[in-house]
């Protein structure tokens, strides 16, 4: 008898393996996600408080190189805005 096949995996079976989540933190209220297979680099996505869309992301080797990306990102995030609302501050005096 034949068997219909499964549509979504018909559909879905050329396609790039489904990323596992490696790590999730939160850091100042930005949300870091890294995922990965065991075949593919790891990436990684960093959310700011304020935003569902991603902020930043970039592709590592490795699950701590991922974290080290992403908390530069964030310090450099919380540098800037700290400096512009320095500069604001100032400039409205």
């Amino acid at each position: 008898m034949y068997r219909v096949p499964d549509l979504h995996r018909v559909m879905n079976a050329g396609r790039r393996p489904r990323l596992q989540r490696i790590a999730a933190y939160r850091r100042l209220g930005y949300r870091v996600i890294v995922e990965g297979t065991p075949d593919t680099p790891l990436r990684w996505k960093v959310f700011r408080p304020w935003l569902r869309t991603v902020s930043a992301s970039g592709i590592v080797a490795t699950r701590e190189a991922a974290i080290d990306a992403a908390n530069a990102w964030i310090r450099h995030d919380v540098e800037t805005t700290r400096a512009a609302a320095l500069a604001m501050a100032s400039a409205a005096h």
